[in-house]
Parts: C-alpha cells; sequence; structure tokens
C-alpha cells in the first residue's frame, strides 16, 4: 500500500465488510499493525514501511495461520496532499512534504515561499530582451502560468519593448512574487500615437494600480512609477498593461519597457532617487510659530558713529 504526496489526513483499510479506525497519513509500523490488529477478519501481521521521498510503502504480511484465505484489502483515503517537495531545500521542508517550520505550513503546501534571489526588484524578462520564436505569440515570463496577450514585443536593433495597439492592447505577466520593500512599480512608456479616449491601463493581479493618459505622444522614453498597496506585498500576483477606450476603439500606441519594483521610503526617495511630487496644484505656505513667551526680541539698534 502507498501514500504519495500526502502532507497531513487519514485512510482507512477494509477487508471484507470489516473496515479499520482512521490511520494518520504519517503513521508508524506499529499504528499500522495495531488498526488492522484490532479489526475483526485479522489477529495478526507484520507491517514494514519503506520511504521514498514523498512517497510512504506499507507492505502489510498477514501472518496469522487461522486466517490464510483473506479477501482483497481496500484503501479509502481522505489525504491531504502537496506538491511533491523530493528537491526541495531541507531548510524550508522536510521531502515528505512538512514543513520545518509548522508556522508555514500554508505556505509550503501552496507553494509560495518568497524566492531566494538576492535582487527583489527583478521582474523576469521585464525589460523584453528575450522575445519568443519567430511568429508565435509565446514570450518568456509574459506567456503562461497567469500570462498572456496579444501586446507584440518588437525588437528595434538591440533594443526590445513591448507595443499596445489596436487589436494587440494587452500584456500580462506571469505571477510574480512581490517582495514587502517593492513600493512601487516601475517602468518606462514612450506614446508614439496619441488618443484623448484612450489610457494605459496598469493592474497587478485585480488590483488597478493606475492609468496613464495616452493624450499626447513623447518624444523619448518616459519613466513611470505607481505605488503598489502594502495588502499587495509579500504575495503573488500577475502585472499586466493594456490600453482601455471610452469610445470602443483603441486609437493609440504606446510602448512599454523595463518593468520592475522599487522602492521608497514613505513615498520618499533614498539618495540619488528621482521622483514626482503631486502638490495637487494648492500654492505652499510656509507658517513660522512663536515661542511660548511671546516674539522673539527685536535686537538692539545701535546708532552709527559720526565724525566731528
Amino acid at each position: 500500500m502507498q501514500v504519495v504526496n500526502a502532507a497531513g489526513g487519514s485512510f482507512t483499510l477494509k477487508i471484507g465488510t470489516e473496515t479499520t479506525t482512521p490511520i494518520a497519513w504519517d503513521a508508524a509500523t506499529t499504528d499500522v499493525k495495531s488498526a488492522i490488529e484490532t479489526f475483526g477478519p485479522v489477529n495478526s501481521v507484520d507491517v514494514a514501511l519503506d520511504v521514498r521521498g514523498s512517497i510512504r510503502l506499507y507492505t502489510i504480511t498477514f501472518t496469522d495461520p487461522a486466517h490464510t484465505n483473506i479477501s482483497s484489502m481496500t484503501a479509502t483515503s481522505s489525504l491531504v496532499t502537496s506538491q511533491d517537495h523530493a528537491n526541495s531545500p531541507t531548510t524550508l521542508v522536510h521531502t515528505n512534504g512538512t514543513p520545518v517550520n509548522a508556522s508555514q505550513r500554508d505556505k509550503v503546501n501552496a507553494g509560495a515561499y518568497a524566492p531566494p534571489a538576492p535582487d527583489w526588484s527583478a521582474i523576469q524578462n521585464g525589460d523584453f530582451q528575450t522575445p519568443g520564436g519567430a511568429g508565435t505569440d509565446y514570450n518568456p515570463g509574459w506567456s503562461d502560468h497567469g500570462g498572456g496577450g496579444s501586446g507584440d514585443i518588437t525588437q528595434s536593433g538591440a533594443a526590445s519593448f513591448l507595443v499596445l495597439s489596436d487589436g494587440n492592447a494587452s500584456r500580462t505577466h506571469n505571477d510574480v512574487y512581490v517582495a514587502p520593500n517593492a513600493t512601487q512599480l516601475a517602468f518606462d512608456i514612450q506614446r508614439m500615437s496619441a488618443s484623448s479616449d484612450d489610457v494605459l491601463r496598469v493592474m497587478l493581479g485585480t488590483v488597478e494600480l493606475g492609468t496613464i493618459a495616452l493624450d499626447a505622444s513623447d518624444t523619448g522614453w518616459v519613466s513611470k512609477q505607481l505605488a503598489i498597496d502594502p495588502t499587495l506585498r509579500d504575495d503573488v500576483g500577475a502585472i499586466s498593461f493594456d490600453i482601455v477606450s471610452t469610445s470602443g476603439t483603441v486609437e493609440s500606441v504606446v510602448q512599454v519597457d523595463n518593468v520592475h519594483f522599487a522602492s521608497s521610503r514613505n513615498g520618499v526617495g533614498r539618495a540619488g532617487d528621482v521622483i514626482t511630487v503631486d502638490r495637487g496644484g494648492d500654492d505652499l505656505t510656509l507658517e513660522t510659530k512663536q515661542s511660548e513667551s511671546g516674539p522673539e526680541p527685536e535686537p538692539e539698534k545701535v546708532p552709527a558713529e559720526t565724525s566731528a
């Protein structure tokens, strides 16, 4: 009998019309032996266990001389299955699927551990420098596993970038891990053809990060950053770019490149960062505060000396 890729739950064994009590998915041989010997048809068995990665192989030998003609034994399971962790880092999870840290069980079962890559800001093929095969719509990082769309990845000399236009107005990246310090999604755009009815919408999962008006053209690439809500960080989601038109017909063309995560501290950049500050159209005013003892005294005026 085999228990494969289990991370919890139990199973029962049935011989004839008799069924054992539930047996834990990771039961020891003595537990399996006891469960079988305490129900009707069988009085004595030997049980051996061989663990092979995520497979637990139980061999049951019936040794009761009075019961040599045993009907077939069947198993019914209510196991909690998990991914195969035979090659997972043992610092995170045991090969049988049990997390090393029990508090991380849900993340292990979902395969959602944070990646060990030191560059948390990188997005696979975010610079579009690894295009797909000629004549295909497949593009690494931007196809399958939650990704896809009709937006074209175009090469111009040594550069490659995403082009969105009528009929090819959207592109979605594969699911990516958003690090806790990824406060912004950064990218470059160049609006090639304008339409006052069109906007570029940027999504992370099902959440809209923001829109950019496509009512003007650009003479070069322009860097943009959109804030990522804290609830979306330390989680997994798909990034998507698409043109949305209020008229129902896309008339603009926009290019997208260098998609990556960025970080700032409470919206204020670190040394060397260039950030945009929205003043909201209000004038800035400077307030001065007097001390509690009243206004500061004016400095004493000293009369100028005069010669006779």
